[in-house]
């Protein structure tokens, strides 16, 4: 049994949307505040973890006053377009823009993958980090509401193993709580929430 602090999230089993402009579909994994399960209102949300699949060139949803973050999961590049900026992004390579901007993206082949984080602006903000993992890990940050697999496989020491895709989502507000793993050449994204407090403003 995983602490009730601690969920896994098999990647088999979220539920698929698709975009209205038809252009990919959308798996939310989570929202918060609370971490885990996705708030039933698209947009209500302060912050929103999820992995959108690209099957052809698409413009993206307009939404003002978040900040997003995406990272290219699948293998074969993305050219992305910001308000007229070209991007070519990578494999494993994060991404941030505003909610505003004019976002299209182009697969260079076939299709794509991303991690896509969205922070509510002046509500919180969000890191993703890419972590590569071999042997023994320990997660009990506060900051940390999620861990996906993009590679190799995570398994916690009081649960099944995860692989690509597949996730941990910590609750609040019992952030923080230790979960151990064994990790075999293991690739992960590390997903932390900071509240934005009045100093902040």
């Amino acid at each position: 049994m995983y602490p009730t602090a601690v969920r896994r999230l098999a990647f088999a089993n979220v539920a698929v949307t698709a975009w209205r402009n038809g252009g990919g579909y959308t798996r939310e994994l989570a929202t918060g505040p609370d971490s885990w399960p996705p708030a039933r209102a698209t947009d209500a949300f302060g912050w929103r973890l999820s992995i959108a699949d690209l099957t052809q060139p698409a413009l993206f949803s307009p939404f003002p006053g978040v900040d997003r973050q995406f990272l290219l999961a699948s293998a074969a590049p993305l050219r992305l377009d910001v308000d007229g900026a070209q991007h070519l992004l990578q494999s494993g390579e994060v991404l941030a823009f505003p909610g505003e901007a004019r976002v299209s993206a182009n697969p260079t082949t076939g299709g794509g993958r991303a991690l896509n984080l969205m922070t509510r602006r002046g509500r919180c903000t969000g890191e993703l980090t890419i972590v590569r993992l071999t042997g023994a890990a320990a997660w009990d940050d506060p900051d940390l509401v999620a861990v996906v697999v993009l590679g190799g496989s995570v398994t916690p020491r009081s649960g099944r193993t995860l692989g690509r895709y597949d996730s941990l989502h910590w609750n609040a507000p019992t952030r923080g709580i230790r979960c151990t793993a064994h990790c075999s050449a293991a690739t992960v994204a590390e997903v932390r929430i900071r509240p934005v407090t009045a100093t902040d403003i």
